[in-house]
């Protein structure tokens, strides 16, 4: 497990387990949920496969996390590895190694961590904004995207405007743009000829400044784990704001 990945959800696991009293809470190494959730749900634990459906929200940290079942309103996850297979009736919000769309998603999406995929059945019904090593988009966007990655490539649709700040941008065989496609590199994208972008094509090109790998990757480290530890924060105030302002309160005292 990466470190940053590691850091958040060990920060989640703090602050999740003063709720362990909660119906709607469950903490263990592994979790199976089997039986439908009517209420909100939030899970803490090293592995999570959700396999009934759950009427609210959803807050888990995880290192594997996987939805098999649909949630009805909103989806906050963090871990190593997050496989998002079924329906989303809202947002989804989640930091991780690997996140993997492959369900109709209600709202919009914010995702970050190494590997970011929406699957070919995958679809978003409003915006997307994508951050990470590799960004693909094989499924539909009904909104808006904005991506940062090193590589980025479209084999999908989608609906709306497209702004793409890569190292490597590419149009696949297929890919519909139906808005306009900014692409902010240093190199030029590689649009297929059966690629489709329905309005102009904007190619800004940065200053070329010498960059090593590690700088680039210690950049693209800092703004996963930056967006992961927002998810993060999102899981304390969302679950226990009382406890989180407490801990804070305690924190500044015990300080002076």
């Amino acid at each position: 497990m990466s470190r940053y990945v590691h850091a958040s959800i060990c920060l989640a696991l703090l602050v999740l387990l003063p709720a362990v009293g909660l119906t709607a809470f469950q903490a263990a190494e592994t979790i199976v949920l089997r039986a439908d959730t009517p209420d909100d749900l939030y899970l803490a634990g090293r592995r999570i496969d959700m396999l009934a459906s759950v009427e609210g929200d959803v807050i888990a940290a995880a290192q594997e996390l996987t939805v098999r079942a649909p949630v009805r309103q909103d989806l906050v996850a963090v871990g190593e590895r997050i496989e998002i297979q079924a329906p989303v009736g809202d947002d989804v919000r989640a930091g991780g190694r690997s996140v993997r769309l492959q369900g109709a998603i209600g709202g919009h999406v914010v995702a970050a961590g190494a590997d970011i995929e929406l699957e070919s059945q995958a679809s978003v019904a409003d915006w997307a904004w994508l951050a990470g090593n590799a960004v693909v988009i094989n499924g539909r966007v009904d909104g808006s995207v904005k991506v940062a990655a090193r590589t980025f490539r479209l084999a999908g649709d989608i609906a709306g405007d497209a702004d793409i700040r890569a190292e490597q941008v590419e149009l696949l065989p297929g890919a519909r743009i139906g808005g306009k496609l900014i692409v902010r590199s240093a190199t030029q994208p590689r649009i297929a000829d059966d690629a489709s972008v329905a309005d102009e094509l904007v190619i800004q090109q940065p200053p070329v400044r010498e960059q090593q790998p590690q700088e680039r990757g210690g950049r693209f480290g800092a703004l996963f784990f930056g967006l992961a530890m927002l998810v993060t924060a999102a899981v304390a105030y969302l679950l226990f704001p009382r406890y989180a302002w407490g801990a804070a309160d305690a924190a500044r005292a015990h300080a002076l």
